[in-house]
């Protein structure tokens, strides 16, 4: 059962809204005005997104004349955004975003970042769904390689994710990726607190029970990593039940389905790996990121590359959590 303290609010997680086609839609105020020159060199030039915690606008670095991203935190999320732009300042990896500044403006923190041009993940798996086939297992396998490998990465500079989903990862040219958003980032050193944060579909039993283990985290990042391999072996995550208290449930009580029952080209190895990743005690799962990048190597070497996927055998919702 969840905890009792679970059941007046929900869990903090950056919800995508889908509207009826022709809907119209309310321009949001920004939080800062185009044209905004931050620190004497980052001119905003247009929106590119906006959350629950910042808005991200396309800047231009005037003294560089190169294009960057400029997050600016809502008031209540300043916090948040300091502890962003620490971790991403404690490491540097081409599979994970660049920070290059940080500051204040008209009393809004920001922070500025690489660019990073292409789409992602989640718009990349919602595109394949929607033209009724799966991801092919040698692409599958090479996306979940270097998730592994970014987080070892983020893991090596203690620190853990927390919020590892496909949302969360941006696909370049050429079918790299770029890990994003440290928005939950905490080091290893610190301990679990009463905070609940993270998306329930992605959300590890440790995290909704409270009972993290200090210096711990990367296992988490880890089941959220099974999470997003079985997501993306056959279209859907294993425990949404339609309600977060419902889905979070089912991360504590139910076992994932047998990949092989849902898709007949999943390898064993890959399959076995998956069960693995979603071990209840996080004590049963890999013992680290890289121990996952090793495990991946036979799986993407024994299947040779190609441009189909397999049909799931059942229709599923796109879960857009």
């Amino acid at each position: 059962m969840l905890p009792a303290t679970l059941s007046g609010t929900g869990p903090q997680s950056a919800r995508r809204t889908v509207r009826p086609e022709g809907e119209a839609r309310a321009p949001e105020p920004l939080l800062m005005p185009l044209g905004s020159i931050l620190a004497g060199t980052y001119e905003l030039r247009r929106l590119l997104g906006s959350g629950g915690m910042a808005q991200v606008f396309e800047g231009h670095d005037l003294h560089l004349d190169r294009v960057v991203a400029v997050k600016v935190a809502r008031p209540a999320a300043a916090e948040a955004l300091h502890a962003e732009g620490r971790a991403l300042a404690a490491v540097r990896h081409p599979l994970v975003v660049a920070v290059f500044n940080a500051g204040i403006e008209h009393g809004l923190h920001y922070l500025v970042m690489e660019r990073v041009s292409g789409r992602t993940l989640r718009e990349h798996l919602d595109e394949r769904l929607l033209g009724g086939g799966l991801l092919p297992i040698p692409a599958v396998v090479a996306l979940l390689h270097m998730m592994a490998e970014a987080l070892a990465v983020v893991h090596e500079a203690g620190l853990s994710h927390r919020d590892l989903k496909p949302d969360n990862v941006m696909m370049r040219p050429g079918d790299r990726i770029v890990l994003t958003d440290f928005g939950l980032t905490r080091p290893e050193f610190q301990p679990a607190t009463a905070h609940f944060s993270g998306s329930p579909n992605y959300m590890a039993p440790e995290v909704i029970t409270r009972t993290e283990k200090r210096g711990a985290g990367h296992l988490i990042d880890l089941y959220a990593l099974g999470i997003v391999a079985f997501e993306l072996l056959v279209g859907r995550t294993p425990f949404e039940r339609g309600h977060w208290v419902k889905t979070l449930e089912a991360h504590l009580t139910e076992d994932a389905p047998d990949l092989r029952d849902l898709r007949d080209d999943v390898p064993g190895e890959l399959a076995d790996l998956v069960v693995h990743l979603l071990a209840k005690d996080p004590l049963d799962r890999p013992e680290s990121a890289e121990s996952v990048v090793w495990k991946l190597q036979g799986p993407r070497h024994s299947h040779a590359p190609c441009s189909g996927g397999s049909a799931p055998r059942e229709a599923h919702g796109v879960d857009r959590r």
